[in-house]
């Protein structure tokens, strides 16, 4: 885990990254937000339905969110795991059988 001082370093290192990354393309990271956005919206309802219960997928689930986030805004940290939309998506898939 990280300290208060290396989650301050790490914040600042993906806020500023994220920054300089948007004035290079606005319209992708827009684009990008906006997927973002989309999932967790889908998450915070899967969640309001289950009135607040989760399950090892729904961890997961919102684990792979804010991996999701990671890989389209600070892809320099790299992630422990491959992460994209449609494996969100067959998550999704699975979450609703």
């Amino acid at each position: 885990m990280l300290g208060k001082t290396g989650l301050k370093v790490f914040q600042q290192l993906a806020g500023s990254t994220r920054i300089d990354k948007c004035r290079t393309d606005p319209a992708r990271d827009a684009a990008r937000l906006a997927e973002v956005r989309h999932q967790e919206q889908r998450y915070w309802r899967l969640l309001a339905e289950r009135k607040g219960a989760t399950d090892q997928r729904m961890a997961e689930l919102r684990w792979l969110l804010e991996e999701l986030r990671v890989s389209f805004f600070v892809q320099e940290l790299r992630t422990p795991q491959p992460v994209s939309i449609k494996r969100l998506d067959k998550l999704w898939a699975q979450l609703n059988q």
